[in-house]
């Protein structure tokens, strides 16, 4: 996943967990909205009701956030597209 030239590198798509079937989740959501370069996703950043375990390590990341490379020419038409999202389509055809 890229956003905002960062990118969403996940390392585990599936962790066990242990505990009562109806408290443990069928989806667990991470908000990376305000991750930075560099930032780790580990086991202990996710919450689980109290009667629920992992079988897995706490301190595995899960996924890591890092910066996109991006070439010059990626760039300058990141740049391009991005100044001409609100132009009209006569002044796209003049450019």
């Amino acid at each position: 996943m890229i956003y905002n030239r960062l990118i969403l590198q996940i390392n585990a798509n599936e962790i066990q967990l242990t505990g009562k079937a109806k408290l443990i989740p069928d989806v667990i959501e991470v908000d990376v909205s305000n991750a930075k370069s560099g930032d780790t996703i580990l086991l202990t950043d996710i919450d689980l009701p109290d009667t629920v375990t992992c079988a897995n390590m706490d301190d595995i990341p899960l996924a890591v956030v890092t910066a996109a490379k991006i070439d010059e020419a990626d760039e300058k038409t990141d740049d391009v597209e991005s100044n001409s999202e609100g132009a009209p389509a006569e002044a796209m055809e003049n450019a």
